[in-house]
């Protein structure tokens, strides 16, 4: 449709390391931290004059993952003290997803997940807009209303 987006790191990464023959990548003892690593690069990568912006992870996400107490944790704590997203789309788990092979995670842990990271994106002041299970184009038309209705918003005060 036109906007920026910055793809998801954990996918491509995964992807890329099966490629080079590493089966189950989620396994290396740093792979939540290679993850935030190359979506921090992704986000400094975003083109200035860009309008909209969607970023599939944000930085925040790494909370889910990082073992509480460690250095790992720590640096995301750092990395996402200040607020950098307008607001954050909670996409709500499919109800019958397919199982894809990048995905470790059973539908009970994805819910799991999901729930965390409400309060992660939450408890660092975010506006947190859940985007109900259904059909695709109904989600990116909820998003858009979300969206959309804003750049309306602001225009109309200028």
């Amino acid at each position: 449709m036109g906007h920026y987006v910055v793809r998801e790191a954990a996918e491509d990464y995964i992807r890329l390391r099966q490629a080079q023959c590493q089966p189950e990548p989620w396994n290396e003892p740093d792979f939540q931290e290679k993850i935030f690593k190359l979506q921090q690069q992704r986000e400094c990568q975003v083109n200035p004059k860009a309008r909209i912006i969607f970023i599939d992870r944000g930085l925040p996400d790494g909370l889910a993952y990082a073992p509480q107490g460690s250095d790992f944790e720590v640096r995301v704590v750092f990395a996402t003290f200040r607020p950098q997203y307008e607001k954050v789309f909670l996409v709500d788990q499919l109800q019958n997803p397919e199982r894809a092979s990048l995905r470790k995670e059973t539908p009970e842990e994805a819910s799991a997940l999901s729930e965390k990271l409400y309060h992660i994106y939450s408890e660092k002041g975010y506006p947190v807009i859940r985007i109900p299970d259904g059909p695709l184009n109904q989600r990116v038309k909820e998003v858009l209303s979300h969206v959309n209705g804003e750049i309306l918003s602001k225009n109309h005060k200028s």
